[in-house]
Parts: structure tokens; C-alpha cells; sequence
């Protein structure tokens, strides 16, 4: 049976092919035609929910408790692996005490003197 996670998927696709109306149009049509039209309210969330996915993988986020000058940002998005085309947006955080963190595609790097301080009392105190 097919369930509307699916559908939402088939209908994604869809969408990015050369001939997307016709395709749509089809589409539609075998909802019709299977009683599956009931599913399209969930259909839809899904389809929301795999644009806010695909919109939060190409987002850097850096939280930093000063403000960041753009070569810094650079900087920062060459770190992490981010192509240039990635959507920035820097967060100023009091409880970040120096340096930064950022999220992207998933990812945490913590450059914050807070983890830093962390990591050296860890090496330190190894035996």
C-alpha cells in the first residue's frame, strides 16, 4: 500500500522534471483513481517538512557573543565546508564567552574558549 510519505516523495520528483505539469497532472490523477485523495493534507506535510530539511542543511548557523566581521564568516564557512552559496545566519549568544559555535547540514563545530578550555583540561589530566 502505499503511504503518504511516499506520494510526497513521488511528488517532489515530480516537480523537477522537464515536463512537471503533464507529470502532476498524472499524478492527480492516479490519486483519483486509487481513493487516495484523502491523503493528500498529509501528503503536504511532508512535502513541508522535507523543505524545511532541505532548506536547514544549506544553513550555517553561528552563535557568537560579539559580532562577526565578514572575513571571520568567510572564515567560518570554509571551516565547516560550506560552498559559497550557503545561507548565513549568526546568532549573538552572552553564553558564548569567546570564539564561536555553528550548526550546519547536522554538524556542531564548538570553537568557543569554553570547549577549548574543556578539551585542555582533558588532555592534562590523562595519564
Amino acid at each position: 500500500m502505499v503511504d503518504s510519505k511516499t506520494l510526497a516523495q513521488t511528488f517532489v520528483k515530480l516537480m523537477k522534471t522537464e515536463n512537471s505539469e503533464k507529470s502532476i497532472s498524472t499524478f492527480f490523477d492516479y490519486l483519483k483513481k486509487k481513493n487516495l485523495l484523502g491523503l493528500l493534507p498529509q501528503v503536504k506535510k511532508h512535502i513541508l517538512r522535507q523543505e524545511k530539511l532541505a532548506s536547514a542543511e544549506n544553513t550555517l548557523s553561528i552563535s557568537s557573543k560579539h559580532d562577526l566581521s565578514e572575513s571571520e564568516i568567510k572564515d567560518i564557512v570554509s571551516l565547516v565546508g560550506a560552498d559559497k552559496t550557503v545561507s548565513v545566519e549568526v546568532i549573538k549568544d552572552e553564553a558564548v564567552i569567546g570564539g564561536f559555535s555553528a550548526i550546519y547540514a547536522g554538524n556542531i563545530y564548538d570553537g568557543s574558549v569554553r570547549n577549548q578550555m574543556t578539551q585542555l583540561g582533558k588532555r592534562l589530566t590523562q595519564k
